[in-house]
């Protein structure tokens, strides 16, 4: 059972839209929660997808941090292979208007670029310590975590998102490793399921940046 891994992000704030090659959005939302739904093969094998922000913290007034629990279903008629230890988000995308947050069309968006390689996994089962087997008609929920760099009036901080209403969208990694290695163990483990390797993308949701921020403790949180 011979495993290998490599996580490395690197963080980037640039203009951008979304690209939407590998993403159907089938319902708006326009407070903290959002739902999505993604036919993902020739058999209409679906991951449903429900985000919700239940907790905003400040770790400094330049790092908001957003806590979000994340509901998936399997709408579907196979079971699904979900890799546990993914689910980062790797692109943020605010906007002040719904049109343009529709469109993921922003004037600058904030992205992660995140590789995660596992170079070797040769289990002939998906090991339950990484995977979840989720049976058609299952939900199960994530906790994940996003961090918004916020303009505080600092200098170094002019490219960061000022205070105000937005609109966010996200698009979150749900495969660690290379597609080649995914798509080798979809077949190896076609028996238990489809192994999930496509990005989920979250409607819009209302998101209020503070102008006087009250500072939380981010490391006892």
């Amino acid at each position: 059972m011979r495993r290998a891994y490599l996580y490395i992000i690197a963080l980037l704030l640039a203009p951008g839209s979304w690209d939407k090659r590998t993403s159907h959005l089938n319902t708006t939302g326009v407070d903290n929660t959002s739902t999505y739904a993604h036919a993902y093969d020739e058999n209409s094998q679906q991951l449903q997808f429900k985000s919700e922000i239940i907790k905003k913290t400040y770790c400094s007034g330049s790092n908001l941090r957003l806590t979000e629990k994340l509901t998936l279903t399997n709408a579907g008629e196979r079971a699904l292979i979900i890799y546990k230890q993914a689910f980062k988000v790797s692109r943020s995308i605010l906007n002040r208007d719904l049109k343009s947050a529709e469109k993921g069309i922003s004037e600058k968006d904030f992205s992660r670029m995140m590789f995660y390689q596992i170079n070797k996994m040769d289990d002939e089962v998906p090991p339950s310590e990484l995977f979840l087997i989720l049976k058609p008609r299952e939900s199960h929920v994530i906790y994940i975590e996003d961090f918004i760099p916020v303009n505080d009036g600092d200098i170094t901080h002019k490219e960061y998102f000022n205070p105000g209403e937005y609109y966010l969208r996200q698009e979150i990694i749900t495969w660690g490793g290379p597609e080649t290695l995914g798509k080798d163990l979809q077949k190896r483990w076609s028996p238990y399921g489809l192994l999930w390797l496509e990005p989920i993308v979250t409607e819009p949701t209302k998101l209020t940046i503070d102008y006087s921020p009250v500072i939380g403790d981010c490391d006892k949180d």
